[in-house]
């Protein structure tokens, strides 16, 4: 017995309610036929090759043909196609199954309270969105169709969830042609098709499951059970016509009460029947004052108009005030310009003097440097000379010591004085090559200290880059971050903190009529989006025409320059103006546009509504030709291969531009955040501070590198240097060693005295004296005549460069003098200026006094001719217009209450008629209503007689098929129902366990209490009529045996009911369900971290293309 829901309100407009399907009880026989059979049935039957039915027989209307999400829960984008009866779908905890089924829930109008996942709807737009998008496909075939000559096969339904909380519906054909927006007429095709998504047994989520599992109390049962068979829609329905009911006894009642006043006012205006009294002096008085008041208004302008001529007069007197003071500052002007020519007279004759000394002094500057260097060269060669007289002194000196030696120990045993020597030189080869040793481990230390000091040094040098590419990338963000805030109260601040400054002149200049045409700017503030994922590759698009501004002709543009100028930093890149004549239509771009793309173009997602912004894009962009395409490697493909015509190019959704051909170029756009094209201000001053947070923290984790290096590099060159100290001094003392070493080895052994050579050698050094003594003396004298050479160039270059000096002291002055006049002159031209613009502001105020005048002499003889036909003659009149107004105001209002008083008997008649028929209507009503309340009475007790028997036998029924489903897992049970209570009992016994007694839901496993559930709801199934019902995780609580039981079951269940669509979402394996084309089992991809979207992969080849 199937049950509908009602709505409350009729609507004409409303399609035919479809008619209800009764299901008839099967025969006890056939269920006796069904449990042999599947007592003998020990294998899955969606393994057997039965299970498929020579001929397939599906639902025409109100299956679900195609799921499609998009920003939904945890899914970017996800498209997913179901079967006309059995549907797997199979994934891991996380991986969004039951997104899915929230979808559905969602997508057709369902509240977000019925999924059981949140309070709202704008709960479920994924993080970082702001929209999200459902779209069912719903079957729409067959004589049960819904307007098929309107939607065709099939309708889509399609609904978009903002983050403010609002809500929209599209109702599509087939085709994609939009039907209609209305959310009654999505509650029109959910009635015609029996679609109850707010029905827990249709679609049964987790928490719904979970909650019956653990549930123990039978009240909340037996209110599952109405719920899920309708029968509580049926309870509130006869609810609602009890208080209509109620509703119609107390409009009665009301009705009643308003008799006897009905009746007063009737008897009241039969006695009406006075004579009306005259009004006509009163109206002669009226008139008489009306007379009085038009002429009183002329009086009260003309009042007006003398203080306007007093402030012309004014004004005019002080025109020569005004002429005077612009004179006096031109003539000011004038003097500073000539005093500003006459200092720069003075500096160019000046400039010419010292012209002519730059040569002489650097003539007289060579001359000393060359005197200096020869100097410098003869002291050299002197010291050399000292230097060979003292070595060849020391080395006579030395020989002669020998010689005397020589003659002492001529006669002496030298043979252990031999073996000594060798002992030592022994002892100082030893003592060398330690020498040598500690060296080469002091320069191993000193390379790698210097390799470390040039490692340090390279790093702090990239550090230093570094912290000055941050500090540069800080002060932009912060200037961003500045616009950003300002944009909160003007949006064009983004552009820069001077734009709006600059459209308020431009609005003043174009309001004085200084502009032939408005210019329009700047481009990007008049650029909306439709995707806002997109606005990184449009600014990467556009570049800096974004910030262009746009002109009609060269005269506008010139004085926009010039505004640019005033306004925009110095420190900031000025936008570009771009010329071209204005049209009021957008371009016809047909023929250039890119076409047959599957891609959107720019102009698919950049929208503007001014047509000079549009053409501008089309004539410096040529955005016509421009596709966006969201992946990188997608689009370098599909723009290498096959690329569409009139397509030149294409951008990324990072902003990476790709330009079409085999010999394709790339490039990649290095921009994070979109900075000028956002729809959400605060959003990106959020992201703007983080990233500002982020670059701060990087700067000081560079700081503390860098200060770590630079303590690095310091510690490492005090080693160094001490290695170097201890380097110098091995080295030291290797040659000491060495020097020893060849002395004792060069020693001769002593021969026979002959000293006659070695004094010989003394002679030649005693010739070798002399003549370096000569040499000195001449280098002395030569040494004093260049002295005296250098002398005379330093006085010379003293000279001329005194003189180079004083000029530089006259000029120095002259330059401050001309400081000060330029300051001077442009303090005059900016008095002109002043004074120029005051006279102008003054007359052009004495223009608007003039224009004012003229128009309070127009209204004047506008009102006098006004007054003339109301009156001919002028009258004189003291009273203001104000106070006759009132008098004339409380005459008429005497008029009226006097008319009111005496009412013509034509209308006191009228209003009697109308009384009379108004008390006999009402009488007539309450009789009515009084009739209906009888009928009322009356078809509400069959109405309850009838619920109480839909009541019973769908009990009745639910009972007998609960106790089938648990045989097949050998488990006896019962469903207790008491309706007076209204209480619901679930008994389950085991035939397995020790104790004979049933135990209640609450003391069997969790298997146990799962694969009783399941059976409790396919029971409840067979009291429904809805075309698809689904289940969230059935199976979760259940073991292996209860599991391969309970997929049995319901695949059989779906075998006899090929025309009903049936979803189970489970994370367990299926893969012992074989898929045929009744059955499809979809594969859920595991949760991955940085997910964007999630990928299906279809068991059913023949759906691989669709799903």
């Amino acid at each position: 017995m199937t049950t509908r829901r009602h709505r409350s309100q009729t609507d004409e407009n409303a399609p035919p309610t479809k008619r209800v399907r009764l299901q008839e009880p099967r025969r006890v026989e056939e269920w006796e036929e069904d449990e042999e059979g599947e007592e003998s049935d020990e294998m899955d039957q969606s393994q057997n090759p039965d299970f498929v039915p020579p001929t397939m027989v599906e639902a025409e209307v109100g299956i679900i043909e195609r799921v499609t999400l998009k920003n939904f829960m945890c899914h970017s984008r996800l498209e997913f196609n179901f079967g006309p009866n059995v549907n797997f779908i199979v994934g891991r905890n996380g991986s969004g199954k039951s997104a899915v089924l929230t979808a559905m829930v969602v997508g057709l109008g369902g509240k977000a309270t019925v999924t059981n996942r949140g309070s709202s709807v704008k709960a479920f737009i994924k993080d970082g969105q702001n929209f999200a998008e459902v779209a069912i496909k719903l079957r729409n075939r067959g004589t049960d169709a819904y307007k098929p000559e309107l939607y065709g096969d099939s309708i889509i339904v399609e609904r978009r969830l903002t983050t403010d909380g609002s809500t929209q519906y599209k109702l599509k054909s087939s085709s994609g042609r939009l039907i209609s927006r209305k959310r009654e007429d999505l509650s029109y095709i959910l009635d015609q098709y029996n679609i109850q998504v707010d029905n827990p047994v249709a679609i049964l989520n987790q928490d719904t499951s979970r909650n019956f599992l653990h549930s123990k109390n039978p009240h909340d049962k037996y209110k599952f059970f109405l719920k899920a068979t309708q029968l509580e829609q049926m309870t509130n329905d006869y609810s609602t016509i009890q208080e209509q009911k109620t509703l119609m006894k107390d409009t009665v009642k009301r009705r009643e009460e308003c008799l006897p006043d009905l009746e007063k006012e009737v008897f009241l205006l039969e006695n009406r029947v006075k004579a009306l009294g005259s009004l006509e002096k009163l109206k002669e008085k009226k008139e008489k004052l009306e007379h009085m008041a038009a002429w009183a208004q002329v009086a009260e302008i003309e009042k007006d108009l003398e203080p306007i001529a007093k402030a012309i007069r004014q004004e005019e007197a002080r025109r020569p005030k005004f002429d005077k003071r612009v004179d006096e500052s031109k003539e000011k002007l004038n003097v500073c310009s000539g005093q500003c020519k006459e200092i720069q007279e003075k500096l160019s004759l000046l400039g010419e003097k010292l012209k002519e000394l730059k040569p002489k002094h650097a003539e007289a500057r060579s001359g000393l440097e060359s005197s200096k260097k020869a100097c410098k060269s003869a002291q050299a060669n002197l010291r050399k000379l000292h230097s060979h007289f003292r070595n060849t002194e020391r080395d006579k000196q030395q020989l002669e010591e020998k010689i005397e030696e020589m003659k002492n120990t001529a006669q002496q045993d030298f043979e252990a004085e031999r073996r000594q020597r060798e002992d030592q030189i022994q002892r100082l080869e030893n003592q060398q090559a330690t020498l040598t040793a500690q060296l080469a481990t002091t320069e191993q230390q000193l390379d790698q200290f210097a390799k470390a000091i040039n490692h340090d040094k390279e790093q702090s040098y990239t550090l230093r880059r570094r912290e000055q590419d941050l500090q540069g990338n800080i002060d932009n963000t912060q200037r961003r971050l500045k616009n950003l805030e300002a944009s909160r109260e003007n949006k064009v601040a983004v552009f820069g903190n001077w734009v709006p400054a600059l459209l308020r002149e431009i609005d003043k200049l174009y309001q004085q009529r200084r502009f032939r045409r408005k210019p329009v700017g700047p481009v990007g503030a008049h650029l909306s989006l439709t995707d806002q994922n997109w606005a990184i590759g449009v600014e990467a698009c556009l570049k800096n025409l974004i910030h262009s501004y746009c002109c009609d002709n060269h005269e506008d543009e010139n004085l926009l320059n010039k505004l640019l100028n005033d306004f925009v930093p110095r420190n900031r890149p000025r936008p570009s103006v771009i010329t071209s004549q204005f049209m009021d239509s957008n371009y016809d771009i047909r023929d250039g546009a890119v076409q047959g793309s599957q891609y959107p173009s720019f102009l698919d997602i950049v929208k503007t509504d001014n047509p000079v912004i549009y053409n501008c894009l089309v004539d410096q962009r040529s955005v016509e030709s421009v596709l966006l395409i969201e992946d990188s490697a997608e689009a370098r493909s599909y723009l290498r291969r096959h690329p569409p015509r009139n397509c030149r190019e294409a951008f990324t959704i990072a902003g990476d531009q790709v330009y079409a051909g085999a010999e394709q170029r790339y490039y990649s756009n290095f921009a994070r955040n979109a900075r000028y094209i956002t729809a959400d201000v605060e959003q990106q001053i959020r992201e703007t501070e983080q990233e500002l947070n982020g670059m701060k923290r990087e700067q000081e984790g560079v700081q503390r590198q860098h200060t770590e290096i630079n303590s690095s590099i310091r510690a490492n060159t005090t080693q160094k240097n001490q290695m170097l100290t201890r380097r110098m001094k091995l080295h030291e003392q290797c040659s000491k060693v060495q020097f020893d070493i060849n002395e004792l080895k060069n020693y001769e052994e002593p021969t026979p005295v002959d000293v006659t050579t070695l004094e010989e050698e003394v002679k030649s050094y005693t010739d070798q004296m002399l003549e370096y003594q000569q040499q000195i003396e001449v280098s002395k004298t030569n040494l004093s005549e260049l002295d005296n050479r250098y002398k005379e160039a330093e006085e010379i270059y003293k000279d001329v460069d005194q003189d180079v000096n004083d000029l530089a002291e006259t000029v120095d002055p002259l330059k401050d003098e001309l400081t000060k006049a330029n300051m001077e002159e442009a303090t005059a031209k900016d008095h002109v200026k002043h004074y120029e613009g005051k006279r102008k502001e003054h007359e052009t105020k004495i223009g608007d006094l003039r224009k004012k005048h003229q128009l309070k002499e127009k209204e004047i003889a506008g009102t006098v001719e006004k007054a003339t036909k109301i009156y001919p003659e002028r009258m004189v009149v003291k009273r203001t217009a104000a106070n006759i107004d009132s008098e004339i105001a409380q005459i008429t209002l005497n008029i009226e209450l006097e008319q009111q008083n005496y009412d013509d008997p034509g209308e006191v008649y009228r209003l009697y008629e109308e009384s009379k028929k108004k008390y006999s209507n009402i009488k007539a009503e309450i009789k009515n209503f009084n009739a209906v309340v009888k009928k009322f009475n009356s078809i509400l007790k069959e109405r309850e007689k009838a619920y109480g028997m839909f009541l019973r036998l769908i009990a009745a029924r639910s009972k007998i098929i609960f106790v089938r489903l648990l045989s097949s897992r050998k488990i006896s049970g019962k469903l207790d129902f008491n309706h007076k209570e209204k209480l619901l009992k679930l008994s389950v016994q085991p035939t397995q366990g020790e104790s004979t007694m049933a135990k209640d839901m609450k003391a069997l496993s969790g298997g146990e209490r799962s694969f009783s559930t399941v059976c409790f709801i396919m029971a409840l199934w067979e009291a429904m009529d809805s075309p698809f019902r689904a289940l969230d995780e059935f199976d979760v609580f259940m073991d292996m045996v209860n599991r391969r039981i309970s997929v049995d079951m319901m695949l059989k269940v779906a075998k006899e009911q090929k025309m009903r669509q049936f979803i189970f979402l489970t994370p367990q394996d299926m893969s012992k369900i074989t898929a045929n084309p009744l059955v499809r089992i979809s594969r859920m991809h595991d949760p991955e971290r940085g997910q964007d979207h999630l990928r299906f992969n279809e068991q059913d080849d023949e759906d691989d293309d669709s799903a």
